[in-house]
């Protein structure tokens, strides 16, 4: 497997990442200075933020297995250099 094709998908999931991050930044900030959450309820939890916001904030809690499958899948090849090994 290329390198090009392993590595896309990881530059993919970082833009993605960064995406959503500055998203839910310029959603948090606009909130707060709308005065519809005040940043002393947001400190302890997540339970002061509208549902939109925790539904992206959610988001970044959950692992993304895109680049691990690309990996395992390459290594579990039949032709792979090290014969084929499985990778779980």
């Amino acid at each position: 497997m290329s390198p090009q094709a392993v590595l896309l998908p990881i530059f993919v999931q970082v833009a993605l990442t960064f995406a959503l991050l500055l998203r839910l930044g310029s959603l948090r900030v606009g909130l707060v200075r709308a005065g519809q959450v005040r940043s002393r309820d947001t400190v302890l939890g997540k339970d002061a933020w509208p549902e939109r916001v925790r539904l992206i904030s959610n988001s970044f809690d959950k692992p993304v297995p895109g680049a691990g499958a690309v990996l395992c899948s390459d290594c579990a090849r039949p032709d792979h250099p090290q014969g084929g090994i499985s990778c779980s």
